[in-house]
């Protein structure tokens, strides 16, 4: 009963940590939701896919998109995008509210290197720097 007991102990660890799996798996870029999809097609149009990948947090989906320069685009399991990290270019980012890009650009010199979307607030790194947004584009603080 011993030996059997212990034989499940380690199924059970082994299968937690193969879907703790933090890379993913590699899927094709339809696969990805719809949402995703359009959006990586929208903003990304210059830019190759260079792998997407998809794993299991809480019980859902989440989807991991990288890019021929480097940016990686996480989205939720509806492809709700969630975090951005590259050279990010605010120019034609209508993803984000006006007077959230407004501040970045006026007030703010260095290039954005990650957005994330999280927790009711936006929060936008230039350097070692993170600008902290409402959803709603409102500034509420600098954390650095």
């Amino acid at each position: 009963m011993r030996k059997i007991f212990f034989a499940l102990m380690v199924l059970l660890c082994t299968l937690h940590l193969a879907a703790s799996n933090d890379d993913g798996t590699p899927i094709t870029f339809s696969e990805l939701p719809q949402q995703a999809q359009q959006f990586i097609t929208k903003y990304f149009y210059n830019s190759e896919v260079k792998s997407v990948t998809r794993e299991m947090d809480d019980g859902r989906f989440e989807y991991t998109v990288r890019l021929n320069d480097l940016t990686k685009v996480e989205f939720n399991h509806e492809g709700e995008w969630k975090e951005i990290e590259g050279n990010i270019d605010l120019t034609f980012a209508d993803y984000l509210p006006e007077n959230l890009v407004a501040y970045i650009t006026s007030k703010v010199s260095g290039r954005v290197s990650r957005i994330e979307k999280d927790d009711g607030k936006i929060e936008v790194s230039v350097g070692s720097v993170e600008y902290v947004f409402s959803k709603s584009g409102k500034f509420r603080y600098i954390d650095d």
